[in-house]
């Protein structure tokens, strides 16, 4: 078969499944996530002004990270702490869903 036969055989399935979806839905999701967009954007926006606060932090009490070792060492405190920060929140919600 043809690949220009093909499209014209799957075009009328195609129809139904957009008709059996119910097109409304689409604005709906698409708006969702333009939300979720925005809430990602707006956590970038949050993590790079914490990473200016913790790089002056950094500077002030262990030197400045200009050197490739200084800006190694912020990398890794920074990873750790963020790892720290995420299992300690994790441990909160799963204790969190058991009470429930």
């Amino acid at each position: 078969m043809k690949p220009k036969e093909r499209e014209e055989e799957e075009s009328p399935s195609l129809g139904k499944f957009l008709e059996d979806q119910k097109l409304r839905r689409v604005p709906e999701d698409l708006f969702e996530k333009i939300i979720i967009l925005v809430i990602a954007a707006l956590g970038l926006i949050t993590a790079l002004a914490w990473d200016k606060v913790l790089k002056q932090f950094f500077e002030q009490f262990f030197g400045a990270t200009n050197t490739l070792s200084g800006k190694l060492t912020y990398a890794v405190l920074v990873t750790l702490i963020a790892a720290l920060v995420s299992v300690i929140l994790g441990r909160r919600i799963i204790k969190r869903r058991r009470r429930r």
